[in-house]
């Protein structure tokens, strides 16, 4: 991503500085000060590389200065000279002699040095500046399609909407990059005791904030994520071409709007609210499947709007009201909204009186980026990258699908074939579609398979951990039931006592697993009916070919 407009565009930019401000910088510029760093004399640079000098080219006082500060930053910077007379020197010999020599240099011999507020007012005035260039940038452009409109100067309304539209993205854009590194800024520490102590805090704090983590419906899940989806990450879910990447994203979204009513706008006057956008099925297909979650394996057509109104409340579903969040389901068709359209989509929502909590997305794919690329793997890279810092930006949770290859495709039909299940553990973050710049922008990633276990007539959805940048737990795998025949409703078991995921479908490993996740007295009922299990199998057992004794049995 690219870091401002003055990489993509070398202009420059008018911005008016006093005399009073430039005397200032140039003290600054030979202050010995901790608060003085490499990167905060880049900063001076990267703003006195953009400014225009054309207003003041018949003001020898101010253009003396700009020549002295420019001077000065690149033999400092680009040729390692720290020496404060030879830095002066450097300067002489010019255009701009007289001045140097006559006024910029009483400027530097007074005595009184500039003090720790004074320098910070210059850090903080250079990055203001530098931060929202932008704005004295696209003023120019916004100005003269104005003026084009003002005018008649122009072809068709349509040319001057598609310039106003691309100039005023392009400010959206830096807006919120620059919203982002002012937030993010706060969090930047050192070792000096003030500033890590202030900043190890309220890091701390903000962890430990039961607000930070938002909960879904399954036990398990919550535990892999480290107690549910984090403020701020990016979510990736990884599934089969129609293997139930839309089931289990909208599932999931229903849940953090059900179990999480605990939490409180930071807004009083807002409510909160969770965004369920899909570019994969319609608002109608959408409402049909939250129909199935919601209330069970149903037809939505055999009832009337009145009666799937009904069953709805009677379900728990939670309808706006107080102490409510909202789930707001919208649709945009394929390819046709950038990930820029998120800001846009939340901030009118936010408009409407809601704050926003979670944002789900189906899925990766059909979203264009920012910074569009024809190689599909640096397309998907950046458009995973960009959800990342929308949910910085947001400080929300992203959660987002994508599709498995076809090389993982075929090792579950395989699996299938053959009746085997844990098909999950098979697949890992090779079998990814397309794009590994996916697993290595965001923040988790778990791939989830449809299983079938025959022994017990269920359906399950196995879950493995791929990657995590979240803090690690044992909690890499498991299979969770649906409550339903056809495979798609899942159980929630979130609010029951134990949670009701298998740590495998084999039934081995199953035996192990309840074992230990038990009871002492749960224990010994198992290992009761276990035992008895084996009496019945041995009774049944005959054999035809040959007499074995009692020890055979125990073999066998």
């Amino acid at each position: 991503m690219e870091d401002s407009w003055v990489e993509k565009d070398r202009r420059s930019i008018s911005i008016d500085l006093s005399i009073d401000i430039l005397d200032q910088i140039i003290k600054y510029l030979f202050t010995d000060s901790s608060l003085i760093t490499r990167k905060s004399l880049s900063q001076i640079k990267s703003l006195f590389d953009i400014i225009d000098e054309t207003p003041y080219e018949t003001n020898e006082v101010i253009l003396a200065r700009f020549f002295f500060i420019k001077k000065v930053l690149d033999n400092t910077l680009n040729n390692g000279i720290r020496n404060p007379h030879l830095l002066f020197e450097s300067t002489l010999g010019g255009r701009f002699n007289d001045e140097i020599e006559n006024n910029i240099f009483s400027v530097l011999e007074e005595e009184e040095p500039l003090s720790k507020q004074e320098i910070k007012f210059i850090n903080n005035f250079i990055s203001d500046r530098l931060t929202y260039s932008y704005l004295f940038f696209y003023k120019n452009d916004i100005f003269e399609q104005f003026e084009k409109l003002e005018t008649g100067n122009y072809d068709s309304l349509f040319s001057i909407n598609h310039e106003l539209k691309n100039t005023l993205e392009n400010v959206m854009r830096n807006i919120r990059k620059a919203e982002l590194e002012n937030e993010y800024k706060e969090l930047d520490f050192d070792l000096s005791e003030e500033n890590f102590i202030n900043s190890v805090t309220t890091i701390v704090n903000d962890l430990k904030k039961p607000s930070n983590y938002i909960q879904v419906g399954m036990k398990y899940f919550n535990r892999m994520l480290n107690g549910g989806f984090e403020n701020g990450r990016h979510y990736t879910l990884l599934g089969l071409p129609k293997g139930y990447k839309s089931g289990f994203l909208l599932s999931l979204a229903y849940w953090v709007s059900k179990y999480n009513t605990h939490l409180q706008p930071k807004d009083p006057n807002k409510k909160l609210a969770v965004i369920y956008l899909s570019q994969e099925n319609s608002q109608k297909e959408t409402i049909e499947r939250l129909f199935s979650i919601v209330v069970g394996e149903e037809d939505i057509r055999d009832y009337t709007p009145e009666e799937v109104i009904y069953k709805f409340k009677k379900k728990g579903l939670n309808l706006d009201g107080e102490g409510k969040i909202n789930l707001i389901i919208k649709y945009r068709p394929n390819k046709s909204i950038s990930t820029d359209d998120f800001y846009s989509m939340v901030e009118e929502i936010e408009e409407d009186g809601y704050e926003v909590i979670a944002f789900f997305h189906d899925y990766l794919k059909r979203v264009r980026s920012v910074n569009p690329n024809k190689d599909i793997r640096i397309e998907l890279g950046n458009i995973t990258d960009e959800e990342t810092v929308f949910a910085k930006t947001l400080n929300i949770p992203f959660i987002t699908a994508m599709q498995l290859n076809r090389v993982a495709m075929k090792i579950i039909e395989n699996a299938r074939l053959n009746d085997k299940t844990d098909i999950g553990k098979l697949l890992g973050g090779s079998d990814i579609g397309e794009s590994a710049l996916i697993l290595e922008n965001t923040d988790f990633a778990a791939l989830f398979v449809q299983e079938y276990k025959k022994e017990t007539d269920k359906h399950y959805l196995s879950i493995k951990k791929v990657v995590s940048r979240i803090k690690e737990n044992d909690y890499n795998y498991f299979a969770h039931p649906f409550k339903d025949d056809s495979g798609f409703v899942l159980q929630d078991d979130v609010n029951m006592e134990k949670p009701i995921s298998l740590l495998s479908l084999s039934d081995e490993n199953e035996k192990k697993r309840n074992l230990k996740r038990y009871s002492p007295i749960d224990r010994e009922e198992i290992e009761d009916f276990v035992e008895d299990n084996k009496k019945k199998k041995k009774e049944k057992l005959t054999v035809k070919k040959r007499n074995i004794d009692e020890d055979d049995y125990d073999d066998l």
